[in-house]
């Protein structure tokens, strides 16, 4: 663990997955993200989630939000990864009154976000199988970035058909912040849930209408689900993080799903847990 503040008074249980040796919490040492926020048809949205416990925020009448995240995770417990994340964001707790903009401001205002983790691309086998023991929907792909002009762009491919390309302009990254998110999750027909805190060590972002857009260019399943939810392709909000530390808590529900997938994972050699 580094000398950071940040992960001071953390207590931490040692684990082995895929033969590199991490621990619980887990975390990132220095990663940089960029978020892109899109509108989404509502109606979708509902008819997408699992469970009438999962509600989406509205931003407008019929819209709800989708948000995109490209991670590119340079120091972790298991190396350097990168991963690409679609969720749909929540209205938290979901019998509060859904009013337009109600939900996202007030979490916006609190740094705390609820999310709905849709689909997850991740691109080493260590993240995958980490992600197994959290019960993340992960998916190995390409997860690629590169600078071109004015733009950071992040490409996902899978066995060479690309799936998706998120461009997102350079910006100034002047604030420092701690933002939550809380991951919801859906295991074995019942919710699940982790926190995701990061320090944000230089921070930015813009509604302008052409910071960042999105290209959906195959007909693999997470592009034609996109393709059915995303009112436009631009986003209407973006925001940039060049350097940040994460903490990534222990699932919130040990359900018996969750225990057999560790236990499975365990035979199978990928996950141990190990003495303190």
């Amino acid at each position: 663990m580094t000398r950071s503040p940040f992960f001071e008074g953390l207590s931490r249980i040692p684990i082995r997955i895929a033969g590199h040796d991490a621990a619980v919490p887990f975390l990132i040492y220095d990663g940089d993200v960029m978020t892109a926020v899109f509108a989404a048809r509502y109606r979708e949205l509902r008819r997408l989630l699992p469970d009438a416990r999962f509600v989406p925020a509205r931003i407008a009448p019929g819209v709800g939000i989708i948000a995109v995240n490209a991670g590119e995770y340079r120091r972790t417990d298991v190396g350097p990864y990168n991963e690409l994340v679609v969720s749909i964001m929540l209205n938290e707790p979901p019998f509060w009154l859904n009013f337009p903009g109600r939900a996202l401001l007030g979490a916006h205002r609190r740094r705390q976000y609820h999310a709905f983790v849709q689909r997850v691309a991740v691109n080493t086998p260590v993240s995958f199988a980490g992600g197994e023991f959290y019960g993340f929907p992960k998916f190995m792909a390409r997860v690629e970035f590169s600078e071109s002009g004015d733009e950071r762009v992040c490409r996902v491919m899978q066995d060479g058909q690309q799936i998706l390309t998120l461009r997102g302009k350079r910006l100034a990254t002047p604030h420092r912040e701690e933002i939550q998110t809380f991951c919801h999750l859906w295991s074995d027909r019942q919710p699940q849930s982790c926190e995701f805190k990061i320090n944000a060590l230089a921070f930015g972002g813009t509604s302008t209408p052409l910071a960042a857009s999105i290209d959906i260019s195959s007909s693999h399943p997470v592009a034609v689900e996109l393709s059915q939810l995303l009112l436009w392709r631009r986003a209407i909000h973006f925001r940039r993080i060049t350097r940040f530390e994460g903490i990534l808590y222990g699932p919130d529900r040990h359900s018996l799903a969750l225990l057999r997938k560790a236990r499975d994972l365990v035979a199978e050699g990928d996950l141990a847990v190990l003495s303190a």
